[in-house]
């Protein structure tokens, strides 16, 4: 996966809620770190090869190709169950399992990413989908279904 594709992963993750004290860290070549409270980040964005955070104060930006390391500094507190109705589809995560339901016939693509990126599930069917993911290790996930993302805390 690119780098920018990354980073995409990884600010999908600002959508959602965050605690006051949970941190987007981007580290810079040459040793730059920059920190910025989730809770004050309404919008990231890629323009060109510029990594846009837009903050209260002011836009914040970063060329991607000097961009070393994209992290969060959260605190983990426990499992977040989950269920969202997304035009048409509903997604819940309880208890490890994720579950994916749409009309009957439609058909379903179901993603799970660790937070580098790294695709951990990958599923196709039709009207409903649905992967265990206690095998995997404590953490955040983003899952995507068909084209609607959301944040998971397993």
């Amino acid at each position: 996966m690119t780098p920018k594709y990354l980073f995409a992963a990884a600010a999908i993750a600002l959508a959602f809620s965050a605690q006051a004290k949970d941190k987007l860290v981007v580290s810079e070549k040459g040793g730059t770190k920059t920190q910025i409270e989730i809770s004050q980040i309404s919008e990231i964005t890629f323009d060109g090869n510029t990594m846009v955070v837009k903050t209260p104060d002011r836009p914040l930006e970063f060329p991607t190709d000097n961009i070393e390391e994209v992290t969060f500094d959260l605190t983990v507190t426990g499992v977040e169950d989950i269920t969202a109705d997304l035009d048409g589809l509903t997604v819940a995560a309880t208890g490890g399992t994720v579950r994916v339901d749409a009309a009957p016939d439609a058909p379903l693509t179901l993603d799970v990413f660790d937070m580098t990126g790294r695709r951990v599930i990958s599923l196709n069917g039709v009207g409903s989908l649905s992967a265990d993911m206690t095998p995997l290790p404590a953490g955040i996930y983003i899952i995507k279904a068909n084209d609607k993302t959301i944040k998971y805390i397993r």
